[in-house]
């Protein structure tokens, strides 16, 4: 009974993640560009104003959170 109900969650888990990331695929794939953009510029020198300024030009379009870019980056 026990194992049954667990596998059921691990189960419901699963799905819910896949439907999540199918629903937020666009959001996923332009946070992950914005990442790439920004780790460029930080490579190539860029000043921590010129990186706000292009995140907050994204984040204008879509909520990205700080972490993402800690994380990420």
């Amino acid at each position: 009974m026990v194992l049954e109900m667990c596998c059921k969650a691990l189960y419901n888990a699963m799905t819910r993640r896949e439907h999540e990331r199918y629903e937020n695929r666009r959001m996923i794939e332009k946070q992950q560009r914005i990442a790439l953009i920004t780790l460029n510029m930080k490579e190539q020198g860029a000043t921590a104003e010129q990186l706000g300024e292009v995140s907050n030009i994204f984040s204008t379009f879509i909520f990205i959170p700080d972490w993402y870019f800690q994380i990420t980056c």
